[in-house]
Parts: C-alpha cells; structure tokens; sequence
C-alpha cells in the first residue's frame, strides 16, 4: 500500500465510523501526522502511539565494520542516528506468522533453483544478447515462486542479477560508444562513469554512491588476479587499474 492508496483507505475508514472524510483531507492528515512525527523524534528521540508501537532514534558509535561482501575488506563506519520501530504487543498477535510444517518447509527446499554462475562479464560463448535472451527464457509463471541462494561470495558473480546487469550496461557503452578508457571516478556523493577516446572525454554517467562502490568491486572481482585483465567482449579484452583519491577507489578499465 502506497500513500495515495493508504490516503484512500483512511478516508474509508472514517465515513464508515461516521466522519466526514474526503481523500484529499486524509491525504493533508497523513502530511501533518508524518511531519508532526518527525519533528517529535528530532526533539525527544522518542515517540509513542498505543496499541501501535515506539519509534525511537539510536545512536550508533564510531566503529570499524567487515565487508559484507565476502572479501575480507574492513570500513569505517562514522557515527550514526537510526530510527528503530518496535511494535506493540496488539499488533505483533496480530501479524503473527504460522508455523511452517515439516512438509512444507521440504515442499520449499525441493523447489529451490541454483542460478549459474559466470565470472567473466562476457565469455566466449555467451555475448550481451545472447544472456538478454537466457534471462527472457527463465520467465518463470505468474504462479511459481522461484528463490535464489547463494553462497556468501556468490553473488558478485551471479550473471542474472540487477549488479550483473549494471555492469554489463557499462560495458556494452563502451563497446558501443568506441570508448578507449572507462573511468570510474568517485566524487563527494555520487560516482562519475567517464568515456573517453584517446583522451578525449566523449561521454558521462552518474551512479549513486553506493552503487559505483558495488560496481567497482564486481568488476575486479571477475578480473584476472594475475594480469589484471577482463573479457569486455568475445573477441576483446582491458586492462583494471585502480588508484585511491580523495574520495575512495577509482577504477579505470583500458582497451588493449
């Protein structure tokens, strides 16, 4: 349920206790209530609605995290306010989940599907189309439920998910655009993905922060360790450097 959808459910709600509610006035309601509710927990860090839960800001010290990526790396977490939720005891019973049965949970286990993996961006046998293609063949039904599980590594090699398909989506550009060099350069809050030819910048693309840093490792995780090479496409081949700026890693992948 959305905002505007909530906003008409709660119209509802009141015309049928007697109130005269229209949509847009349950729409400036939730406006007031959302603001009047952050503004509580800026000032007391606290709120609390009965029979609904506790909202509650929390305060995260300084510290020094592991990489959940799987590649032994350590970052520094600076400090951090959380708001937490915790429901009240009525709504808890109220959403409270059934037991799953033995046979079912086999049921589940049973129709589990490993996805492939593949580790260079393209491969010999397996262009950009032809994995558009493999992906279209794996439409499951309206009715099935598939679930994917991966080994704690595995997904930065997964060739079918949303990270691989961004990083392919780079490197097709630079195929496509005649690109030389590829830099991927992180600034302030985002990542510039910078094309060049020769050393003339001939295209620019924005990725949020986060979004570049997943993108730089998932390409030197399919890069050769030894020679710092990866397959761009079947027939070509670039070179990864990496060097630390003022704003974290940068990337540059070279045609050679």
């Amino acid at each position: 349920m959305d905002r505007e959808q909530y906003a008409s459910q709660l119209a509802k709600e009141m015309r049928q206790k007697g109130i005269k509610f229209t949509k847009p006035d349950a729409a400036k309601f939730i406006s007031a209530l959302t603001k009047s509710m952050a503004e509580g927990l800026s000032r007391d860090r606290k709120l609390i609605i009965s029979n609904f839960g506790t909202f509650s800001v929390n305060k995260y010290s300084a510290k020094i995290i592991q990489s959940p990526r799987g590649d032994n790396k350590k970052f520094f977490m600076p400090p951090t306010d959380v708001v937490k939720w915790h429901p009240s005891g009525k709504l808890r019973e109220r959403g409270k989940s059934e037991e799953v049965s033995e046979d079912e949970y086999e049921d589940i286990k049973n129709t589990l599907r490993q996805e492939t993996e593949l580790n260079p961006i393209l491969t010999e046998e397996t262009t950009a189309d032809s994995q558009e293609e493999l992906i279209v063949e794996k439409a499951i039904k309206s009715n099935e439920v598939v679930v994917n599980v991966f080994r704690r590594k595995d997904h930065l090699s997964d060739a079918t998910s949303p990270l691989s398909k961004l990083t392919r989506s780079l490197i097709r550009e630079m195929i496509t655009s005649g690109s030389m060099r590829v830099e991927i350069k992180p600034q302030k809050t985002l990542f510039e993905i910078i094309y060049f030819s020769s050393d003339l910048e001939i295209g620019k693309k924005i990725l949020p922060k986060d979004s570049g840093q997943i993108v730089i490792n998932k390409i030197l995780s399919l890069s050769n360790k030894d020679s710092n090479l990866i397959l761009i496409s079947p027939e070509e081949r670039a070179t990864i450097s990496s060097s630390l700026t003022p704003f974290g890693k940068m990337l540059t992948i070279e045609r050679v």
